[in-house]
């Protein structure tokens, strides 16, 4: 009787959780790519099987799908969503791009947003990501920096329970002002999810016939609980409803009316834990939630009057269902912003980077008045092609942010007061969640590839060895006194948030230091090369690239000294000998056709950097501790053990 309407909307598929999501866009565009490059005259209907099948092969998903067909069209419904696939999945001009970028570690961020070139590519899309539901007429990524530039930022509360709610330019406009009242304490997020219900006509006849009926039945609550998979699934609210009404009317509330109560709700599912806060608070005392449920009740369900506890009981049952919903959304939604790299979401808020605060404020009005043009999402357009109003000139930018910071820049100076901005906010960063406490733990659970952990603690948009690199950098800056600059350092893409992504690639090293001259070194460079390979394959994986990065780069600066440190969770013996080896084992370097000696390889193992870590062993003396056990000549198989790891053990 009652159709359910969607209303609000989610980027993406609930069903394919993407943890590492730039890393599964490119994986899964590589293998749509492979795909129809196997079977160029197949349709994609009959491919997606064998679809399914290639990514689970690739370890791109976990487990045997009962319905193949049906998980491969979900896990692209996002690839489509962005404009990068099309509807029969094969690539458009922007997938291709993206693959390119990918292939040729393309990570140049000389984009005036100062965000990697493929990150540049996500954020034009979703600048054009419109929603396809004809009773939508909103671009969501527009929609979020209009409220950004109005309101300076938004909570994670109001990101999750109030963004996704709009529809079109005009509720955009009409949710600013309303979360400036929220702000002020004159509106709560319930009243304007239940305002904004209340705009939709089927919420309304559906509440009108509840009200009309002179009984309330099972089948009734089913259907104006509009449950969009099966009515049937909302029977518990029948018993809930029944369960509520009789302690309405209870002179005197126990346990027996309070316990009736608990147990249906641990049918509800998602929308149990808000019911239990509403009726019982907080406490898990009998005693207490006894007590609570009864004020609340009579807070809730005072009125003797059937239409008015219908009415309270309609707009409780959607709201908590939205809120379940609307909570369910707001991950994937986050993820796939972030491609873009301008928003920071820290200290419990949503924020634009400086440039992007500056150069949307320029625009926002303008954009969201425009149209949505669905023919330009899959095509590969400049900024400016995108929308007129995008066509912003640098120097606008510059003369915008002079004005608000009251420092007259240029686009140079700029560009460095905005690098600078990035810097401190690392370090705020570092300083907040990664001292060397927790640095040590971090690397304890890697030994012992507590990878969840890990991801829950740092992020789970990077892979473990990357994620690993970044904890290295991170660990060299605190044992180098701070004094290093750890952007120019790693090898590494990171998102507006400063969290790894992934590595960049190119075949360069993971870290490269500068060091300037001091009394204890002189002016030098340290390379820091990381892997988590296994024992059986580290020796095959890293002996060969360690003495090639090293050389490549003694190469590139034969007129200073140059020399690496490997860093493992696992150090081989064969892969120990064979660094050590390269002391007299010469490299040539095809470039510039000259043969590199004395090539110094330090081996460590994550034990080594803990150690390190907790002992505040200082770089300066951490250099003298290397360059002895360089030139001692105890035989390889021995050298390690005797002039690092047990020295290290006995350091006071």
């Amino acid at each position: 009787m009652f159709e359910f309407k969607s209303y609000s909307w989610v980027i993406g598929t609930t069903s394919f959780r993407v943890k590492e999501i730039n890393y599964k866009i490119e994986q899964q565009l590589f293998t749509l790519k492979e795909l129809f490059g196997e079977y160029p005259n197949e349709k994609w209907q009959n491919l997606q099987e064998v679809y399914y099948d290639m990514l689970f092969e690739k370890n791109l998903i976990i487990g045997n799908a009962q319905r193949k067909d049906k998980d491969a069209r979900e896990k692209t419904s996002g690839l489509k969503e962005l404009g990068l696939i099309t509807e029969d999945r094969h690539l458009t001009d922007v997938g291709e791009e993206i693959l390119r970028l990918v292939k040729d570690d393309e990570i140049d961020q000389s984009n005036d947003f100062m965000i990697d070139l493929d990150a540049f590519v996500y954020l034009k899309q979703l600048l054009k990501l419109y929603v396809r539901d004809p009773e939508f007429k909103i671009r969501p990524f527009v929609a979020l920096l209009y409220l950004l530039d109005k309101l300076g930022y938004l909570t994670e509360d109001e990101f999750t329970y109030l963004l996704p709610l709009c529809k079109n330019k005009e509720d955009v406009k009409r949710m600013a002002s309303l979360i400036e009242q929220t702000r002020k304490g004159n509106l709560s997020f319930n009243s304007i999810i239940i305002k904004f219900m209340r705009k939709m006509p089927n919420y309304r006849k559906a509440l009108d016939y509840f009200l009309k009926q002179e009984t309330v039945t099972c089948d009734l609550v089913c259907e104006i609980g509009m449950n969009r998979k099966s009515r049937k699934y909302d029977a518990p609210y029948y018993d809930l409803f029944i369960a509520l009404k009789k302690a309405a009317v209870t002179e005197t509330i126990t346990e027996i009316e309070m316990n009736s109560v608990l147990n249906i709700l641990k049918k509800l599912k998602k929308p149990s834990a808000e019911w239990k806060l509403l009726l019982f608070g907080k406490t898990k005392r009998s005693s207490e939630r006894l007590e609570n449920f009864k004020k609340r009740m009579f807070k809730l369900f005072s009125s003797k009057d059937e239409s008015a506890f219908r009415n309270t009981f309609f707009n409780i049952l959607h709201l908590f269902k939205w809120k379940a919903n609307l909570v369910e959304y707001a991950d994937l939604n986050k993820r796939y912003f972030s491609l873009a790299d301008i928003l920071l979401f820290q200290d419990g808020k949503v924020e634009l980077t400086l440039f992007s605060k500056y150069f949307f404020h320029l625009c926002i009005d303008e954009l969201l008045e425009e149209k949505i043009v669905p023919s330009l999402l899959p095509r590969n357009l400049a900024l400016q092609e995108i929308s007129p109003a995008l066509n912003i000139k640098t120097e606008e930018v510059v003369e915008l942010v002079s004005k608000e910071t009251g420092k007259l820049l240029d686009i140079p100076t700029m560009r460095t007061y905005f690098q600078k901005e990035k810097e401190e906010q690392l370090l705020d960063l570092i300083n907040q969640k990664f001292n060397p406490n927790k640095l040590i733990q971090l690397f304890t659970w890697i030994e012992g590839r507590e990878d969840k952990q890990v991801q829950e603690y740092v992020t789970d948009n990077a892979d473990i060895p990357t994620i690993f690199e970044y904890l290295l950098g991170i660990s060299w800056y605190h044992i180098s006194g701070e004094s290093i600059n750890l952007m120019d350092s790693w090898n590494l893409s990171l998102d507006a948030n400063l969290l790894p992504k992934r590595h960049a690639g190119g075949g360069e090293s993971d870290i490269v230091i500068d060091y300037p001259a001091t009394d204890f070194y002189p002016q030098h460079k340290l390379m820091i090369e990381a892997t988590l390979t296994n024992k059986t394959n580290q020796r095959r994986a890293e002996m060969e690239p360690v003495s090639r990065h090293l050389g490549t780069l003694k190469a590139k600066h034969a007129n200073q000294e140059v020399y690496a440190v490997f860093v493992s969770n696992h150090l081989d013996r064969n892969v120990i000998v064979d660094l050590r080896s390269r002391k007299a084992v010469p490299f040539h370097d095809r470039i510039t056709d000259t043969w590199i000696e004395n090539n110094k390889i330090i081996p460590l193992n994550t034990k080594n950097i803990k150690m390190i870590l907790e002992k505040k062993i200082q770089y300066w003396r951490m250099y003298k501790f290397f360059s002895v056990a360089y030139e001692n000549e105890i035989p390889y198989q021995d050298w390690y053990e005797k002039t690092i790891n047990l020295p290290l053990q006995e350091y006071v």
